[in-house]
């Protein structure tokens, strides 16, 4: 998540939209990175992409029950 924060601050892009929609669709699925991923992968965002971005994405979002 912070690594997306810090992109969306410094290199904000068009696949920002799709990263958000994947985070709410992890909360919604009860943290289920899964449905982070998919979500991604339906928009054509892969870890690669990710990867490759000015200011890399490069590790899962973590979140726990009690945040």
């Amino acid at each position: 998540m912070e690594e997306w924060h810090q992109k969306l601050h410094n290199n904000t892009s068009p696949d920002d939209v799709v990263i958000c929609q994947a985070l709410i669709a992890m909360l919604q699925q009860n943290l289920d990175i899964n449905a982070y991923w998919k979500t991604l992968h339906a928009s054509g965002i892969t870890r690669e992409r990710l990867a490759s971005f000015d200011r890399a994405i490069r590790s899962e979002p973590k979140f726990s029950p009690s945040q």
